[in-house]
């Protein structure tokens, strides 16, 4: 019994061990599309890791950059990405009923181009920041 309690002990400690090293960052971040528009993405990265690793781009679904979508980035973070919560909305705009979450990516299923122009930037954001390895990056959504 003392083995089974000692053992279980151990796994446990192993699961949290991660977790106890790692000083995840979040940091907000205010940038331009290519018109100007104001953007307002996510940065989340693990400050003990040095040097350069890659980076993730992650894209919003319909309800806009929510809890979820940072999570998301928090649980790259801990496996040694720089993850960067794109915003396709722009800066301010966070739909709260059915209605809103429908309207916002139809303007955007509408409009390719502009669509585009949001990812873009939050492209280039991404690989401003210092930790990202630039010829490692991929994106989600």
């Amino acid at each position: 019994m003392n083995f089974l309690r000692s053992s279980l002990a151990l796994i446990l400690l192993g699961l949290a061990l991660p977790s106890l090293s790692a000083r995840i960052v979040s940091k907000t971040i205010d940038y331009p599309d290519m018109q100007g528009t104001a953007l307002e993405g996510t940065v989340v990265y693990d400050s003990k890791v040095e040097g350069e690793r890659p980076g993730i781009l992650v894209s919003h679904d319909w309800r806009g950059i929510t809890v979820t979508t940072l999570h998301r980035c928090e649980m790259f973070a801990k496996l040694g990405y720089v993850a960067f919560a794109a915003d396709i909305y722009g800066k301010g705009i966070h739909p709260q009923t059915i209605p809103e979450y429908g309207e916002q990516p139809s303007i955007y299923k509408s409009d390719r181009r502009l669509y585009r122009e949001r990812a873009r930037a939050a492209c280039e954001e991404l690989l401003k920041q210092p930790q990202v390895d630039p010829s490692r990056t991929a994106a989600i959504g």
